[in-house]
C-alpha cells in the first residue's frame, strides 16, 4: 500500500523532532580549563614573555656585566628564555593550575559572559593593547589620554572600578617582581666574577625592590586602562566590573592570577637553570 506524502511527512517530522529533543537534552560539559585561557585572553597575554626576556638578555650584554663574551651570552640567555617562556608552555602549566579549581556552575556562568557581546569586546581590547603595536601606540598617545582622562571623574571611577575587582596593581606588582626575578637569575647564572646567587638571596633583593615597583606600577596602571579601553562606554565599564566582582568572576580571576604567579615563578627558575648549564654553571 502507498503512503501519503503528507503522513510520510508528517512521520519524519515527528522523527526529526524526537530526535532534536534528544540531542538537546544532552547535558552540558563544563568549558576545559586549556580552552577557558583562550577564551578569556589569558593565552595572548602569554605570547610575548619570551621575546620581552630575550631582549633583557641583549641589554645586559649591552651594558658590559661580567658575563664573558657577550654575543655567546645573549645567544644562551635568549635560547633559555625561548624554552623555558615557550607560549605553548606557559598555556599548558596555566591551564593545569586552573583545572579541577572551579566548579561547573562557575565555569558556565564565565563562559556564557566571555562568549557574550561584551566579554569578547572587553578580551578584544586586552589582547589589542598587549601587542607590542599596542604598546607604542600607547605612549605615543599617553599625554593626550591622561589629559582627556582627567576631566572625566565619572569614567575614571569605572576604569578604577574594573582594576580593583582583579586587583589589577597587586597582580600587575607580581609579574613585574617575578620577571625581575627571572632577570637576577639569569645574571647570577653567567656572572663569572662570583658564584652563583642563591635563590633566597635573590628573593630578599626582590623584596627590597617591592615598593619602589609597586609606585612605578601605579604610575602606568591608569594609563594602561585609559588606553585599552578607550573605546568603551562607561555603562560597559561599569557592568564589566559588576561580573567581575561577582563570585565566578572573582573566583575565575583570583585562580587565574594566582596561576599565572606561580607559572611564571617556576619558569624563572626553568630559565636560570637552563642559562647555567647552557654556560657551564652550576644550577641553582
Amino acid at each position: 500500500m502507498r503512503r501519503s506524502p503528507s503522513l510520510l511527512l508528517s512521520f519524519v517530522l515527528v522523527l526529526f523532532g524526537l530526535f532534536a529533543g534528544a540531542v538537546s537534552a544532552a547535558p552540558r560539559q563544563p568549558i576545559p580549563a586549556a580552552e577557558l585561557v583562550k577564551l578569556t585572553g589569558f593565552d595572548r597575554a602569554l605570547d610575548d614573555v619570551a621575546r620581552s626576556l630575550a631582549q633583557e638578555g641583549i641589554r645586559a650584554a649591552s651594558e658590559g656585566h661580567a658575563i664573558g663574551e657577550a654575543q655567546e651570552f645573549a645567544l644562551a640567555w635568549a635560547a633559555a628564555a625561548q624554552e623555558a617562556f615557550a607560549p605553548e608552555r606557559l598555556k599548558e602549566a596555566l591551564g593545569k593550575r586552573i583545572a579541577g579549581k572551579l566548579t561547573d556552575k562557575e565555569l558556565f556562568a564565565i563562559e556564557d559572559f566571555f562568549k557574550g557581546r561584551l566579554g569578547k569586546s572587553m578580551v578584544a581590547r586586552e589582547v589589542a593593547s598587549g601587542t607590542q603595536q599596542g604598546q607604542q601606540d600607547m605612549a605615543s598617545r599617553a599625554q593626550r589620554l591622561m589629559t582627556d582622562l582627567m576631566r572625566k571623574p565619572k569614567r575614571i571611577e569605572a576604569l578604577e572600578g574594573v582594576a580593583n575587582a582583579i586587583r589589577l596593581k597587586e597582580a600587575s606588582v607580581e609579574m613585574a617582581l617575578n620577571m625581575m626575578r627571572a632577570v637576577l637569575i639569569g645574571l647570577s647564572a653567567a656572572d663569572k666574577s662570583q658564584l652563583s646567587m642563591p635563590i633566597d638571596l635573590i628573593n630578599e633583593q626582590i623584596e627590597a625592590h617591592r615598593e619602589s615597583v609597586t609606585q612605578e606600577t601605579e604610575a602606568v596602571i591608569m594609563l594602561a586602562m585609559a588606553y585599552t579601553y578607550r573605546t568603551a562606554t562607561v555603562s560597559d565599564l561599569n557592568a564589566y566590573a559588576k561580573f567581575l566582582r561577582s563570585p565566578p568572576g572573582k573566583r575565575f580571576f583570583d585562580v587565574a592570577m594566582g596561576g599565572l604567579d606561580a607559572v611564571l615563578s617556576e619558569s624563572g627558575l626553568v630559565f636560570g637553570n637552563l642559562l647555567m648549564q647552557s654556560l657551564g654553571r652550576m644550577p641553582i
